[in-house]
């Protein structure tokens, strides 16, 4: 997929046709933070019961190989590729072919405890060490100018504290009600090249918005992590039974005018036609790379069980 948006992103420069800069440097970084966080095999470490513990170390080494030979690496050339590509019309032609995917070892420690019948609170402690970290260092072009690209810096490490804790209102008299608080602390350290220094990794940066400068420009910045999620779970619950109903594809016949000669529907399930209807008596298994809203769940409708892996 990196190759095909390189390409594109070369025929865009040769026709005038390009992302506007800005936003092109901001995706180095993006690419680290996804190297840095690594999300691509959690799912591995929640396998539904129905799959054996065989088959559970046969696909956990599969997939671990394929995202360290090749999803991981793929984020690192495409980062490098937009930092060090003259994508812009006035950058600087240069690479680092020395660079490498930094190494981690992380260390995960978390407890959870249920009180109240939904009050929940969850700890977790996460610790990396990290060889051959990735961040920006200082690169010379021909005519003399400094600027950064990526590259190894040496090795650090990552610490993250993660507080999930929920309370319920019932007993303080609010019926249904609760208090849901989401807490993130992280703090990481490696030592910079140019000053010697200690410093946060650049992929780790809790905050790289210049909140002062957005202030005196009269713009309101507000972190609200939780935004949106009663949509995200929404639109979830609809493309689920949009599936279920086959929607797309009944559209699609209907606007064929196939209905209209008493045609068959193409895409008709195997299904039996009262199985695949409903959903009450089924249970629905989701994975998500990031931190998933929960909410579909309590859309969902009575019966419907949505278990997340």
């Amino acid at each position: 997929m990196f190759t095909e948006v390189e390409e594109v992103l070369r025929a865009g420069k040769r026709d005038g046709l390009m992302p506007v800069r800005f936003l092109l440097e901001k995706v180095p970084a993006q690419c680290q933070g996804v190297i840095a966080a690594d999300p691509f095999l959690k799912p591995t470490t929640k396998f539904p019961n129905t799959i054996s513990a065989a088959d559970q170390r046969r696909l956990t080494q599969e997939i671990t190989a394929a995202v360290v030979n090749e999803v991981l690496p793929a984020y690192l050339a495409f980062g490098n590729f937009i930092a060090t590509s003259n994508l812009g019309g006035n950058g600087v032609q240069s690479g680092n072919s020395d660079l490498r995917p930094d190494q981690r070892q992380q260390y995960e420690i978390s407890y959870e405890h249920h009180f109240w019948d939904k009050g929940a609170i969850t700890l977790q402690l996460i610790h990396e060490e990290i060889t051959d970290v990735v961040d920006l260092v200082p690169v010379k072009a021909p005519d003399g100018t400094l600027f950064d690209a990526p590259g190894n810096i040496g090795n650090g490490q990552n610490n993250q504290f993660n507080l999930d804790f929920v309370l319920p209102l019932d007993k303080l008299g609010l019926p249904n009600g609760r208090l849901h608080t989401i807490t993130n602390f992280q703090l990481s350290s490696v030592r910079d090249p140019v000053t010697g220094e200690n410093r946060v990794i650049s992929a780790e940066r809790p905050q790289d918005i210049e909140v002062a400068a957005l202030s005196r420009h009269g713009i309101l910045f507000a972190n609200v992590p939780d935004a949106f999620i009663e949509e995200v779970a929404n639109h979830t619950m609809a493309l689920m039974l949009a599936c279920n109903r086959k929607l797309l594809q009944t559209d699609a016949f209907v606007k064929s005018g196939a209905w209209s000669g008493g045609g068959a529907l193409c895409c008709a399930s195997a299904e039996p036609a009262s199985e695949n209807a409903r959903t009450a008596a089924k249970t629905r298994r989701m994975t998500a790379l990031h931190r998933p809203p929960r909410r579909p769940t309590n859309t969902s409708e009575r019966g419907n069980k949505i278990k997340w892996l």
